[in-house]
Order: structure tokens, then C-alpha cells, then sequence
């Protein structure tokens, strides 16, 4: 089920938490509620992805990424992810999710996104997002524009050779 009520409480928080900019990492606090746990008493790999979008939303907010989108009416979509677990976690333990901008193309924000648990990573997450309307993709230069910032495209080796990589892949 998809956690609304969490969803709710990070962008009500991310509201009072201090601005950031788009070079920023964003630090969300979490920890691993029952819900969140499967068979084998550790954090689904499921809950790993929701509270990768938690952190997110929650930068989405900080930088003013959100406000921009809901003036025009737009959305925010993930296009694509590849994601690592590292260590497990466990029921109540407390983690950290960083969210930064790893890169920046015409068309995507490339996302990537670690879990923390006392200093060690426990997954590390890569993710394709745009920002959408009706009529599409909207260029990431506008969103730019926007949010009165200059637009400057940046895309690490390992991020493009990813990105570049799931293009090629064939799809059936």
C-alpha cells in the first residue's frame, strides 16, 4: 500500500526545514516503521524505493522545485532506476536518506540517493526524473528558467555510461 500518510508528514516537514539549492544534498531522517518490514524482519526492498521518494519530495520542496511545479500545473516522474542494497535494516533503526542532483541533461534530473545507518551505507540508488505536463517532458532548461536559475547541464562519466546503458538496452 502506498504510505500517504508518510508522504503527507515529509512534505508538511520538508515546508520548515532550512532552503537548499539544486547542488545541495538533502538529509531526510527516517526510521524503519512495522509497516515497512518483510518476512525476514528487515526493511522490505520495496520501502527502500518509497522512502527514496520521500527524500525526493523532500528536497523537491527545499529547493523550490515543488512550488514552481504546482504554479504551472506541472508533474514529477521517475523514467527509470537502478538501485543497490548494500546492508540491512532492521525494525526502528534510524537512517539517513541523501538526495542530490547527480546530473542534469535537456530532458532528465538524474537523482541519486544513499541510505545512511550510523555513518555506513546501506543502499545506494540511482533515478531518471523529469518533470512533466500535459503536453510532456517539460525541458529541463524551462524548469531552469522557472525557478530563476541559469541552466547548466552537468553529467558525470558514471552517470552518463548509466543512462547511456539503459538506452541501450533492448526491450521486448
Amino acid at each position: 500500500m502506498y504510505p500517504f500518510l508518510r508522504v503527507a508528514y515529509t512534505l508538511n516537514c520538508a515546508k520548515s526545514r532550512s532552503a537548499l539549492s539544486l547542488n545541495d544534498v538533502g538529509v531526510l531522517p527516517a526510521s524503519v516503521h512495522l509497516a515497512d518490514l518483510d518476512l525476514y524482519a528487515e526493511m522490505n526492498n520495496a520501502r527502500y524505493l518509497n522512502v527514496m521518494e520521500m527524500g525526493r519530495w523532500d528536497i523537491s520542496v527545499r529547493t523550490g522545485l515543488m512550488k514552481i511545479i504546482r504554479k504551472n500545473n506541472w508533474g514529477f516522474t521517475v523514467a527509470g532506476c537502478s538501485i543497490r542494497y548494500r546492508k540491512r535494516l532492521t525494525a526502528f533503526q534510524k537512517f539517513e536518506v541523501h538526495t542530490s542532483v547527480a546530473g542534469i541533461d535537456e530532458r532528465w534530473f538524474f537523482m541519486e540517493q544513499n541510505i545512511f545507518h550510523n555513518g555506513v551505507q546501506h543502499a545506494g540508488a540511482l533515478f531518471r526524473t523529469a518533470v512533466t505536463s500535459k503536453q510532456g517532458l517539460v525541458p529541463i532548461k524551462k524548469v531552469f528558467e522557472e525557478m530563476g536559475m541559469v541552466w547548466q547541464p552537468k553529467m558525470p562519466d558514471w552517470v552518463f555510461e548509466w543512462d547511456k546503458s539503459d538506452v541501450n538496452r533492448p526491450w521486448k
